[in-house]
């Protein structure tokens, strides 16, 4: 398990990262790693290119008590079974959802073993809810460029 002994020290370093400290960090690996590319094909342009197909942002609530944090879980998924009806979308993502709105709307409650996690989607976001390491809540969002499958990333 990670952790880190410096939360709020940690905060201001990462509200910093923007797309320029991004590519710098890119920059600086591209020159370190071997280059698969001949001067023939850079001559065109054919350099690397840094790119975005998905965005992912995750919450975890680590439990003192595991078993408090499960009984929490236990009570998102049945008070939140409908979150997958129009109406609930709308809420969760501030859209208005009318009859000619594309995509499917539904909740489902998966079940691997017994360990149980909570999925909703809408258009190209998804959002997953499971209690993870059995002593955290944890909510991952992600946002694709393109649209996801339901079989894709997990979700």
């Amino acid at each position: 398990m990670l952790s880190c002994a410096a939360p709020r020290r940690l905060q201001p370093i990462l509200d910093e990262l923007d797309e320029a400290k991004i590519q710098a960090l890119v920059n600086k690996w591209l020159a370190r790693l071997p280059d698969p590319f001949t001067a023939a094909h850079h001559a065109p342009g054919f350099d690397p290119k840094l790119s975005m197909r998905q965005a992912e942002f995750s919450r975890t609530q680590v439990f003192d008590r595991p078993v408090s944090g499960r009984h929490l879980f236990e009570e998102i998924i049945r008070e939140n079974l409908d979150l997958g009806r129009p109406s609930k979308v709308s809420l969760i993502f501030q859209r208005r959802i009318t009859k000619r709105t594309p995509g499917t709307f539904h909740s489902r409650v998966i079940t691997q073993g017994v360990n149980r996690w909570l999925p909703i989607s809408y258009q190209s976001t998804k959002l997953k809810q499971y209690f993870k390491e059995d002593r955290a809540l944890r909510t991952e969002t992600a946002r694709s460029t393109t649209p996801m499958t339901s079989a894709s990333d997990g979700f």
